[in-house]
């Protein structure tokens, strides 16, 4: 046998060993979501879990009945309920639906289409349509609805005959947020529960968060007082909020899980308790006082004057021809430092109040 009947032997051989390879399924692209939206989850898809008319729900949607999640197991099972107080991108598990999308883009209000879908609409009418390179106006039946272009796939549709934009098209995606409305009523802002969009634009309004700003947390040590903060809001790694009314019950350190305080703000600070007069018991003899903002006896301001005796009116100072009374007292600062400690401390000084 000469060297090419061996080389025949070999590529015959290296061929019955490539035809016997079991084929590779291809990888799954989810569609493009909306421009500005994203997708609550984008891994672990494949082509089964997305039939045709399906999508998965947008991160900022709640599951309404009839949409559908994967349950452990790995059967589909259908939501009973609506779900407002938790958007799609808060679950784990991957949720479907049939329902269409509608967002705004270039003030304009679009159907979302995924490419490869069937025409979604009448193919007599003139339809506006966005790709990824823009967007161009012909009758619906000329265009490419089943086929995967690329770059070109229809992204979202609107009928050309409505080419006046939405004016209600931003309040309209902010209600479907969970966003409040509001409408004005004889000069005063009423919350809406549901609008029928008839009234001129003016009257509406989303209802402005007078809430806080967040503060980032690195983590470390608590940054807030229990006695000056009455009520306030964490954020979570994970996204959760939580309120509490004692900062120094949370766990301020992060150890890298979903727990960990990420940011936090205050909603309610304490209402800071009244100041006191001094009295005999807070006034040791050898104090020292100075007249730091005493209107009365401006001779005397900055000077330093020691505390020679109490008195059930007031205190006899170094210097003073008269007794000087507790109210008055609270314009001047006192340095306690020699009686309490022996010694002189020039950075005690504190206000005479408590």
């Amino acid at each position: 046998m000469n060297i090419h009947d061996i080389a025949k032997q070999i590529r015959s051989f290296a061929d019955e060993l490539e035809a016997s390879k079991p084929e590779q399924p291809a990888l799954f692209a989810l569609p493009t979501p909306p421009p500005g939206m994203r997708w609550h989850r984008v891994d672990g898809w494949t082509a089964e879990m997305l039939p045709p008319g399906t999508r998965p729900l947008e991160a900022g949607e709640n599951h309404q009945p009839d949409d559908e999640f994967l349950a452990m197991g790995g059967n589909w099972q259908r939501c009973t309920y609506a779900h407002k107080g938790r958007t799609a991108a808060y679950y784990t598990c991957p949720y479907r639906t049939t329902r269409s999308l509608l967002f705004t883009h270039e003030g304009h209000e679009w159907a979302w289409h995924r490419a490869g879908d069937p025409m979604p609409c009448d193919g007599g009418r003139e339809v506006v349509a966005l790709t990824e390179n823009g967007t161009a106006t012909a009758k619906a039946s000329r265009w490419q609805w089943g086929d995967d272009q690329g770059k070109s796939n229809i992204l979202g549709w609107r009928y050309a005959d409505a080419e006046q934009p939405d004016p209600y098209a931003a309040l309209k995606k902010a209600h479907a947020e969970g966003k409040v409305i509001q409408g004005r009523i004889r000069g005063h802002w009423i919350d809406c529960r549901h609008s029928t969009w008839k009234y001129p634009l003016d009257t509406y309004r989303i209802k402005p968060d007078d809430s806080p700003p967040w503060t980032e947390w690195p983590g470390g040590e608590c940054p807030l007082k229990d006695e000056e903060v009455e009520e306030w809001e964490y954020k979570m790694r994970d996204g959760r909020t939580r309120k509490c009314d004692s900062p120094n019950t949370r766990r301020w350190e992060h150890i890298a899980c979903e727990s960990d305080i990420v940011a936090y703000r205050v909603l309610k600070h304490r209402t800071p308790k009244p100041k006191v007069q001094l009295g005999p018991e807070d006034v040791p003899p050898g104090s020292v006082i100075r007249g730091n903002g005493w209107k009365t006896h401006e001779k005397w301001k900055n000077c330093h004057m020691i505390v020679l005796e109490t008195v059930p009116e007031g205190i006899w100072l170094s210097r003073m021809q008269d007794v000087v009374t507790w109210k008055h007292l609270c314009d001047w600062q006192i340095n306690r430092s020699i009686p309490l400690t022996g010694k002189w401390n020039p950075e005690a000084w504190e206000a005479c109040e408590k």
